[in-house]
């Protein structure tokens, strides 16, 4: 019974990252279609396109909070389905608009990125090792 225990936690623990990681990708694409969208510079001169960029805006901000709502009700504590979601989203949207809009990055923003993964670790890890901590208290 441990055994089964065990892995249907990983399981949800797992489905809790997926779905934090898609609300973070997926905020980071209506941001990118928003930008496309309503932005002067990036305007799309074809009506059909704008209506495209238009619906995959919409779609994916209620991806997003479809994805984030899963991640947050099945995850085992808020702040780790709120961290990966943040970064998720920080880190594509940092490299999408490197790529798509030619936005420019400073070595202090990309030195940045790995910090903030390391931070999200650091701090989904120290919840573990304190509830860990607090069962073994109980016992």
């Amino acid at each position: 019974i441990s055994s089964t225990k065990s892995i249907y936690c990983l399981f949800f623990v797992v489905m809790s990252f997926i779905y934090a990681s898609l609300a973070g990708v997926s905020a980071s694409l209506s941001s990118i279609s928003g930008k496309l969208v309503f932005s002067e510079d990036f305007r799309p001169v074809n009506q059909f396109l704008v209506a495209g960029c238009l619906l995959s805006f919409v779609l994916a901000y209620i991806s997003m909070w479809y994805c984030h709502t899963k991640a947050l009700s099945i995850s085992s504590n808020t702040v780790t389905a709120l961290l990966v979601n943040t970064s998720c989203n920080f880190i594509v949207t940092g490299i999408a608009g490197s790529i798509l809009f030619n936005e420019i990055h400073s070595l202090l923003w990309w030195s940045g990125l790995p910090l903030i993964l390391l931070g999200c670790s650091l701090i989904m890890s120290d919840g573990k090792n304190r509830a860990g901590e607090a069962k073994t208290k109980s016992e």
